[in-house]
């Protein structure tokens, strides 16, 4: 099936399934990554820094913490390790809530998708892994279009 996207003149564009799976965005599904131990620990002090140390500039607050950090007592350490580890479990399980997700919502694939040669599924997005050849109005994988190419056939994969 096809959507009526927008309308020119007189005459509807529609977009096929292809077109709007190439759009699809997956990155908002992308949770945030974990932030190391120092991560954690330099947010938690950074404003306290900066305001003890006006005139220092971006780097020489990141020294003076990484200094603090280093000198942090074993109880102090665990501590910050402790809110990374939580955070690094987050990560993982947001990570796995969002393939979970993609793997439940598949898309569904057109029987035009596989490689008229080879048979194989075409990889997505299909228009970067193949080729439409306008001899025979067929969608010929680029594997199979290199392997014709070596065998020496210059044209059409498909027609020889």
């Amino acid at each position: 099936r096809s959507v009526v996207v927008r309308r020119r003149h007189r005459f509807a564009i529609a977009k096929s399934q292809a077109e709007r799976e190439r759009e699809m965005d997956f990155s908002v599904l992308t949770p945030k990554r974990n932030l190391t131990a120092f991560l954690h620990y330099y947010h938690a002090i950074r404003n306290r820094v900066k305001e003890e140390n006006p005139d220092k500039n971006f780097g020489d607050v990141a020294k003076i913490i990484s200094d603090e950090f280093k000198a942090l007592s074993e109880a102090e350490r665990t501590k910050w390790d402790k809110i990374a580890a939580e955070d690094k479990e987050r990560y993982q399980r947001e990570m796995e809530l969002k393939y979970e997700f993609l793997y439940t919502h598949g898309l569904e694939r057109p029987e035009g998708d596989s490689c008229p040669i080879c048979t194989l599924p075409i990889p997505l997005p299909t228009h970067e892994h193949s080729k439409d050849m306008a001899c025979c109005s067929k969608r010929v994988c680029n594997g199979c279009g290199i392997a014709a190419q070596l065998r020496g056939i210059r044209d059409c994969a498909f027609c020889r």
